[in-house]
C-alpha cells in the first residue's frame, strides 16, 4: 500500500513539475513552477475531511495512509479534488480584470487539472466523479452506490 502511495505521489510531483516548467518557459516566472507544484501537491489536503470522518479526532498513520476510510463511509467527499476549480481559475487566469495575477492562477489551474487526471486515471472513477456537482447530487456516496 506505502509503495502505491509513494508512487501515485511521484507522479503527481513529476507531472506537475514538468506542467510548471512549461509555463516558466511561456512566462519566464519562476512562481509559475512554484504554485504548479503547490496546487498539485497540497490538492490532497482535503482527504484528512473524508479522514476525521470516518475515524473521528484519532490520528493513524496507519489508516491515513491506507485510503480506507472511503471505504468505511462509503462516501467521498474531497471538495478540493474539483474540475470546477480547474475550470474557474483557468477562466480567472485569462480575465483582464486578473492580469496581475495570471501566472499564479493559470499555474494553480493547469496544477489542479493534472492532479485530477492522474487520480482520473489512477484510481478509475467514472466520468464525471472529480466534479464537485455530480458527487453533492450522489450525495458525496461513493461512485459503487450510483
Amino acid at each position: 500500500m506505502l509503495n502505491e502511495l509513494l508512487t501515485h505521489e511521484l507522479i503527481h510531483l513529476f507531472l506537475a513539475i514538468a506542467t510548471g516548467v512549461v509555463i516558466f518557459q511561456k512566462t519566464k516566472e519562476w512562481k509559475a513552477l512554484f504554485w504548479t507544484v503547490v496546487a498539485s501537491m497540497f490538492l490532497d489536503i482535503d482527504h484528512f475531511i473524508d479522514y476525521f470522518y470516518a475515524y473521528g479526532l484519532n490520528i493513524n498513520l496507519t489508516n491515513i495512509i491506507s485510503g480506507d476510510y472511503f471505504d468505511i463511509t462509503n462516501r467521498v467527499f474531497v471538495p478540493l479534488h474539483s474540475w470546477e476549480i480547474a475550470i474557474v481559475l483557468f477562466i480567472l487566469s485569462k480575465r483582464k480584470s486578473f492580469v496581475r495575477y495570471k501566472t499564479i492562477l493559470l499555474s494553480l489551474s493547469l496544477g489542479v487539472f493534472g492532479h485530477l487526471l492522474v487520480d482520473q486515471i489512477d484510481h478509475n472513477q467514472p466520468l464525471g466523479f472529480y466534479f464537485l456537482i455530480v458527487r453533492v447530487y450522489h450525495g458525496f456516496f461513493d461512485p459503487e452506490y450510483w
